[in-house]
């Protein structure tokens, strides 16, 4: 095992972390569930709205009694009639996306069994990462705090394989500067130059890790790639946007805020004075120095 599959293997472990984020059904006209973390689910409507999250049932809810048990968060607009039509899609027959009735098994089950399929992917994966550690010799320990530093430190935002980009965030607090890194290419291993770009205003901060990777000043056809990138679709959550994809994780990996906090704007403003509202407006990086 060697520093290249240490890296492989802690790149996989992440895109499985970020796939468990984006497990989720829609039904009936404007309703979805969806997997917030491990052992959390969020219910709202098609336009973002949250109406109901609760933690992961270990049996199909059947009644309205069972599903209240589970109540984490409940929004003014989470009616009984809601709730009741939530329940009664946990117990109807799967249907697929190009409208198959999968007969004999309800949406609890595969939405239980999608969970557990992916649990034991990054269970796999962080054993993988776990053991590969373990194995390198106390002579590359200065290596491996590199090579892990990306994991512990940073989460991905958004990554566009089309255009061989990625964004990532800190998942630390402390910084005298909020800030997202840009790379110049769809896995942060790969890539070769990275830039360190404030979220409040377009300015490049001195990247004093440079995980082995050149400081890139973009041109302006790259500013430009940029600033149509952090424009263009989400591709986790709907009628979203990049930009907004990076203002949810750096919410949530600075102040532990669940997306749907921050799409809902239901996150604590008093307690979270630092963190960002989902319609804070992007800065002109068409003039990025």
């Amino acid at each position: 095992m060697n520093s290249t599959d240490i890296k492989r293997l802690n790149e996989e472990l992440t895109m499985a972390l970020n796939e468990m984020a984006q497990i989720g059904h829609s039904f009936n006209g404007n309703h979805k569930v969806q997997v917030m973390s491990g052992d959390h689910i969020a219910y709202y409507l098609k336009d973002n709205k949250i109406l109901y999250k609760f933690k992961r049932p270990a049996k199909c809810p059947k009644s309205l009694s069972d599903i209240k048990e589970l109540e984490d968060f409940k929004s003014p607009e989470c009616t009984d009639k809601e709730l009741n039509i939530l329940v009664s899609w946990f117990s109807e027959d799967y249907v697929t996306l190009k409208g198959k009735t999968i007969k004999g098994e309800t949406n609890f089950e595969r939405l239980d069994d999608e969970f557990e399929a992916q649990n034991a992917v990054i269970n796999q994966k962080t054993q993988a990462v776990d053991e590969a550690t373990k194995n390198m010799k106390e002579t590359n320990l200065k290596e491996l705090k590199e090579l892990i530093y990306p994991m512990k430190e940073m989460s991905m935002a958004w990554v566009d394989q089309k255009s061989n980009r990625c964004c990532w965030v800190e998942n630390i607090t402390g910084h005298s500067n909020d800030y997202f890194k840009y790379l110049d290419s769809f896995s942060f291993y790969k890539a070769d130059y990275i830039a360190r770009i404030s979220l409040r205003e377009p300015k490049y901060l001195e990247h004093i890790n440079s995980d082995g990777k050149k400081e890139w000043k973009l041109n302006n056809s790259e500013k430009k790639e940029l600033v149509e990138l952090m424009n263009s679709p989400s591709g986790t959550h709907p009628n979203l946007t990049k930009w907004q994809d990076t203002l949810i994780q750096y919410n949530m990996d600075n102040f532990f805020i669940q997306p749907l906090e921050t799409i809902n704007k239901t996150f604590d403003k008093e307690k979270y004075p630092n963190a960002y509202d989902i319609d804070y407006p992007m800065p002109n990086y068409l003039e990025l120095k």
